[in-house]
């Protein structure tokens, strides 16, 4: 696999990799302005529908440690728990019945 951001990129798939490096960036998590859906779906159907599919991988097996994806997008939290569930919401926002953006922690 790829590596984004350090060697982070090795546990993660490819598209979704390129998306939360690019797109959860600390910055990007943080503007409540950024169409993040609509920006995801710009890239197309087939880009969206790897990153549906990659995303709940990881929300369901939880591969990802909080050091990890600290390190791929600068945001910190403070338990996987946190994560997991800021990762749901967001499976919710991008895929789900459109709720807002889901805010990571200051």
């Amino acid at each position: 696999m790829p590596v984004y951001r350090d060697e982070v990129g090795r546990v993660l798939p490819e598209s979704l990799g390129r998306f939360a490096a690019t797109y959860l960036y600390l910055e990007i998590a943080h503007d409540p302005g950024f169409g993040l859906r609509e920006t995801l779906h710009a890239f197309g159907q087939r880009y969206a529908d790897a990153v549906r599919v990659e995303l709940a991988e990881l929300v369901g097996e939880r591969y990802l440690s909080v050091a990890d994806y600290e390190c791929l997008t600068s945001v910190e939290f403070e338990t996987e728990d946190d994560l997991y569930t800021y990762l749901a919401d967001m499976v919710e926002h991008l895929f789900g019945d459109g709720r807002g953006k889901p805010v990571p922690p200051s």
